[in-house]
């Protein structure tokens, strides 16, 4: 040893070791650390999803995760936070200030939402909001959903579908059953009786229920009750998601790309974009779109905008396969 090192031993040795940490400083470090860990992680797996193109694989599934937890930790918010906007109504929710016994007025598209607001629909009525960093909630009809704070809403009844933003951090969704966690996915949460369904329409699911792990990869539902978890197949498409794309914000298709529009239709049904040819996915990266499709059908507006830019479609399913006009298959 150095005499230089020596020293700095020395030094070390009478200054003894640094006392902990404060179990409150502690917390917040480690939260903090946690949270950036989720951001490094989410752009890491979107990379490998880029890449992986849109095969629902295993290596795919592993993009996103959701968890169900049993004891989810308390939420600390602003109160006065706004963290929500209305974005599209349908007949006459109703919002709570300050949940269920707050005064309930009819929610409109120029109301804020704030921390522990409740919103309330009946059998004619669905609302999507817009949270503050972009991503998309939408409760159903006959739903009664708490919003917790600016990442984080309670589903007591009905059923909420969430679609967030690239700039999300992750969501938490709150059941009787316990609290799924999503990195940046689109998913289903509905609730009905003493059961709760989770659906998911991209990555994949982990339940956890005490010790216990359940996985389910993209393409399935999760259907929790008190005797366990039970996982089977659905497709991330059809029927059973309609509503979600049915109080979706409006796409204005004026001057933008067709590739845009088609990758719209492909998040908001559950489809996936097969291109007859590299030429006809250049064409759709160079075509400007103008005019709107508001009031048509997804199907009806992908024919129209496609019977202008001399291409057609196949749609089958659950695949869009977009050729030139004439071409065979």
């Amino acid at each position: 040893m150095t005499d230089e090192e020596d020293m700095t031993a020395q030094l070390l040795r009478l200054a003894g070791a640094p006392p902990d940490p404060r179990r409150e400083q502690a917390s917040r470090v480690r939260d903090a650390v946690y949270r950036e860990w989720r951001a490094a992680r989410r752009r890491q797996l979107r990379r490998r999803g880029v890449a992986a193109g849109i095969v629902l694989s295993a290596a795919a599934a592993a993009v996103l995760a959701i968890l169900i937890l049993e004891r989810p930790r308390p939420v600390v918010v602003d109160m006065h936070q706004r963290i929500a906007t209305a974005q599209l109504i349908q007949g006459h929710p109703r919002l709570l200030h300050g949940g269920s016994t707050g005064v309930g007025m009819q929610l409109d598209a120029t109301m804020i939402v704030y921390p522990n607001d409740l919103v309330e629909t009946d059998t004619s009525s669905r609302v999507a909001l817009r949270a503050e960093d972009g991503s998309s909630m939408r409760i159903d009809q006959s739903s009664r959903v708490r919003l917790l704070g600016p990442a984080s809403i309670e589903v007591i009844t009905g059923a909420a579908y969430l679609a967030t933003s690239d700039g999300s951090r992750g969501f938490e969704v709150r059941t009787a059953k316990g609290a799924i966690r999503d990195i940046g996915t689109q998913f289903e949460v509905r609730v009905t009786g003493g059961v709760v369904r989770v659906r998911v329409r991209t990555g994949m699911v982990e339940v956890r229920r005490g010790e216990s792990l359940t996985a389910a990869a993209a393409g399935t539902e999760a259907t929790v009750t008190s005797a366990g978890v039970e996982v089977r197949r659905m497709p991330a498409y059809g029927s059973d998601w309609a509503w979600t794309a049915s109080v979706a914000p409006p796409f204005r298709i004026e001057g933008q790309p067709l590739r845009a529009f088609l990758e719209h239709v492909r998040d908001e049904h559950g489809w996936t974009i097969v291109y007859a040819d590299r030429g006809v996915e250049d064409s759709a990266n160079r075509i400007l779109l103008h005019g709107s499709v508001d009031g048509l059908s997804a199907e009806d507006a992908v024919r129209v905008v496609l019977a202008t830019s001399g291409l057609r479609y196949r749609l089958s399913a659950g695949e869009l396969f977009i050729s030139r006009a004439g071409a065979t298959r």
